[in-house]
């Protein structure tokens, strides 16, 4: 399949950068997901589409290609997207542009994130939640102050630097989640940026979990379900409107 959208326009008056979405082709896999290809002006993002029928909400997962857009906790954003697909909310894994265990500038990576609600809206998506862990939770704070197309915003083990405007997402709902023993990113961090935010708001700290959330792998899957389809099922989005 061939998808076609408008140029994104200059997303923030603060910088040089633009990315134009020119092109998306969709490649049916064998699981039922699509092989994304979003061809911009800055290079081609790439993604794995969870695609659910007459989707009014989204998830965009913002993902370092070296997890294979699983993410945190042994692959949690694919095994939660598969469970809302057919719940009516589909699921955008989106890998940036830049490979390997450095994703690339900051600023690239939250223009992929851009592009990739780009093309969700060009597919009629009424409503986008991102969801972003360690640097990827910068990423997504900072993208959803650029788009006021993003209606909810999940920040995971996020890094402080990108996101000290989360004070700008109201009455856009956050969450917050982080683990007491991050040896990468201090818990404070989250903290702050729960202190820093509008409501609604919610912060979630969990003890005995590290960086990278394996430890409370159960009770985040169930707070990150729950939290989403609140705010992005079709019964949501329907009582919104």
């Amino acid at each position: 399949m061939d998808f076609s959208t408008n140029p994104t326009p200059n997303p923030s008056p603060e910088t040089d950068y633009i990315l134009n979405v020119r092109q998306v082709q969709a490649e049916p896999q064998p699981d039922g997901t699509y092989k994304i290809a979003i061809s911009t002006n800055r290079g081609i993002i790439n993604g794995a589409l969870h695609a659910a029928e007459n989707n009014p909400g989204a998830i965009i997962w913002g993902c370092r290609y070296n997890d294979f857009g699983g993410g945190p906790a042994d692959g949690l954003y694919k095994e939660i997207a598969e469970e809302l697909t057919p719940k009516g909310i589909s699921s955008l894994r989106l890998f940036y542009r830049m490979p390997g265990a450095e994703p690339g500038p900051f600023e690239e990576c939250v223009l992929d994130l851009l592009g990739g609600v780009s093309f969700l809206r060009a597919l009629g998506v009424k409503a986008i939640g991102v969801v972003g862990h360690s640097f990827s939770g910068a990423v997504v704070i900072k993208a959803a102050t650029l788009s006021p197309h993003i209606s909810a915003v999940v920040a995971l083990s996020s890094q402080l630097y990108g996101a000290k405007q989360v004070d700008q997402l109201a009455p856009r709902p956050i969450l917050l989640a982080h683990g007491m023993d991050d040896s990468v990113l201090e818990y404070r961090s989250s903290q702050l940026l729960y202190e820093h935010a509008g409501e609604p708001k919610e912060l979630v700290m969990f003890e005995g979990a590290g960086h990278g959330l394996q430890e409370c792998r159960q009770p985040l899957k169930e707070k990150l379900t729950g939290w989403l389809e609140n705010y992005l099922g079709p019964t949501a989005i329907a009582r919104r409107n």
